[in-house]
């Protein structure tokens, strides 16, 4: 992941995402951290006073069901999370 940052239309600065395609990732939930699939490059979003990316996710049996998280809500996966379901 390159440390520069890039320029969007506005003219502002937006960091590079945090994840890779195909990582792992935890995402806090209402229901508690869980884990989820990046299976596409996020995209940047500036809504409701928030800046930051979203990414697609997939999730469940065999990665069937789909839905976006914001990188604010994620973190890489660490050894603990190993008894998390996907």
């Amino acid at each position: 992941m390159s440390s520069v940052n890039k320029v969007t239309k506005t003219n502002s600065i937006k960091p590079d995402p945090k994840f890779k395609v195909g990582e792992v990732v935890i995402v806090n939930t209402s229901l508690g951290p869980k884990k989820r699939h990046i299976y596409a490059k996020p995209s940047w979003t500036e809504t409701n006073g928030m800046s930051g990316y979203i990414y697609p996710v997939d999730y469940g049996l065999g990665c069937t069901s789909e839905g976006v998280a914001l990188e604010l809500n994620m973190r890489s996966q660490s050894k603990e999370d190993n008894s998390l379901v996907l």
